[in-house]
Order: C-alpha cells, then structure tokens, then sequence
C-alpha cells in the first residue's frame, strides 16, 4: 500500500478547484458573447429590414389605428 503526504491530496484538491473554476469562468465568458452577438445580430437585421417595433407601434397610435390600452403599450 502506497501511503501519499497530505501535500499530495492538497495540490490535486486545489487542481480539481482551479480547472472547475476556469470552466465556469469560460462558460461564463461564453454566454455573455452568445447575449451580445444575438443582440448586436438582431440590430443589424432590424436596420436591414427597416423595422422598428417602436416607431411603428407610435406611428398607428398616431394615426388611430390602435386604441390606447395600458395592457399593450410599449413602455
């Protein structure tokens, strides 16, 4: 039977706590990217399509197609 110092146990134990929390520092980093990217990707296909929810939603308003109703208004 090997018998291992406790520095042994030590050093793998803070291993094993460094790689998990790169892993979800990674992770992390990942979703962030995926939120701007989808962010910036619908920027570019609204700009692309002249589409804009708000103005459009404020331009029937004015012209009375859509009645004031609190439940469906854009804040």
């Amino acid at each position: 039977m090997q018998v291992k110092s406790h520095f042994y146990y030590l050093f793998w134990l803070i291993m094993a706590a460094a790689v998990v929390g790169g892993q979800l520092y990674v992770g992390s980093g990942y979703r962030i990217m995926s939120r701007e990217l989808r962010s910036f990707t619908q920027g570019v296909y609204d700009a692309q399509m002249g589409w804009d929810a708000r103005q459009q939603y404020l331009e029937q308003k004015a012209q009375g197609h859509i009645k004031s109703n609190r439940t469906y208004e854009l804040e």
